[in-house]
């Protein structure tokens, strides 16, 4: 019968120290952790806080969920790293194999014990970012002062584990979910995309009206650049869609085409813009793959449409009113998205 070989052989046939093997590559495995943690974080910041909790499609949990569900697990490998522990009586890497085989088969769907599961619809994005940066912060400080080479007695989940392995757990774990976490972002862009292009298409329907006013504590000034200068404008489109902008100069009878990063939207023209205090734009065709339709009859449907700003100022304090006609199918929807979008104009002005 041919003999296993393990990752740590060469160093074992050289030491014959199997705590001083593990322990040897504490380097590497924390590289690889803090990586893999840094590539999880950068996936999770780019959600917008709505988007976050968004769920992707039908039985999926949302972004914000499968954070609280990885922050749930780092608490129990914290326990487990810093708790009770034995001798390990075998190779510390023995497990490493079925681990990796078990998280990182991507195409089977595994079940996670009870009191790892999230227990919340929504959850506030920074919040979960901090919990999980914190966490893993004290998971590498683990790597750095523990015996890996120990068998972990307190996650009966996993059996007996070496702590060098339950590191690994981690890494594989996080590696499945940031896999997860990348098809969720790619359905709830497409979800957001969808609710965009309705926002813009039912605009002229003129069943409903939708009325917000909010009070900035910033002058019209500024207020009215968080409107129009780029740099701010697709931040606060992206309560309505991912990746949206705007291409135009804003001058009256300019041209105004709004897209998100699939080259779809919509075109209008600017029929009013008095600087600081009024700017109307009326919309006149779709745009789809980066084609201009104006003849269709979505196109001629949205023809017509207005979205109004105005700004009023008293002692420092800007008042900005929005008007926009929706049909009444997807009027709550969207009003919930223009309270997103008037708050993180609010944000900018007053911040930036």
């Amino acid at each position: 019968m041919e003999a296993r070989h393990s990752i740590t052989e060469p160093l074992l046939a050289e030491r014959n120290e199997q705590p001083y093997v593990v322990n040897h590559l504490r380097s590497r495995i924390l590289g690889e952790l803090e990586s893999t943690t840094g590539e999880l974080l950068r996936v999770l910041a780019a959600f917008s806080q709505d988007a976050i909790n968004t769920v992707p499609f039908a039985g999926s949990w949302t972004a914000a969920q499968v954070a609280d569900h990885i922050a749930k697990s780092d608490a129990g490998v914290l326990k487990a790293l810093y708790g009770e522990v034995k001798p390990t009586e075998r190779p510390p890497d023995a497990g490493l194999e079925g681990l990796k085989a078990t998280f990182l088969n991507f195409s089977t769907k595994l079940s996670s014990p009870e009191f790892i599961l999230p227990t919340q619809a929504t959850y506030d994005k920074d919040t979960l970012l901090h919990a999980l940066a914190n966490n893993r912060a004290r998971i590498s400080e683990a790597v750095e002062v523990t015996d890996l080479s120990e068998t972990c007695l307190g996650i009966p989940a996993l059996g007996e584990i070496t702590r060098f392995e339950l590191i690994h757990f981690v890494i594989y774990h996080t590696q499945r979910h940031i896999h997860q976490l990348r098809n969720i972002a790619k359905a709830v862009t497409t979800n957001h995309h969808q609710l965009f292009v309705k926002h813009k298409t039912l605009i002229a329907m003129k069943t409903e009206t939708i009325k917000k006013t909010i009070d900035i504590s910033a002058p019209r000034g500024k207020v009215w650049d968080v409107l129009l200068q780029d740099k701010f404008t697709r931040i606060w489109y992206a309560e309505f869609s991912e990746g949206t902008y705007a291409e135009t100069d804003w001058q009256v009878g300019s041209k105004a085409v709004f897209k998100d990063h699939t080259e779809s939207g919509m075109v209008g023209k600017v029929i009013t813009n008095q600087p600081n205090e009024l700017l109307s734009v009326e919309y006149q065709g779709l745009v789809a793959d980066g084609k201009e339709d104006y003849q269709s009859a979505e196109a001629q449907q949205v023809k017509g449409g207005r979205e109004t700003y105005r700004l009023a100022e008293k002692n420092g304090v800007t008042q900005l009113s929005i008007e926009g006609d929706m049909s009444e199918a997807y009027f709550e929807s969207m009003s919930l998205a223009w309270n997103r979008a008037l708050q993180k104009i609010k944000e900018l002005s007053e911040t930036a």
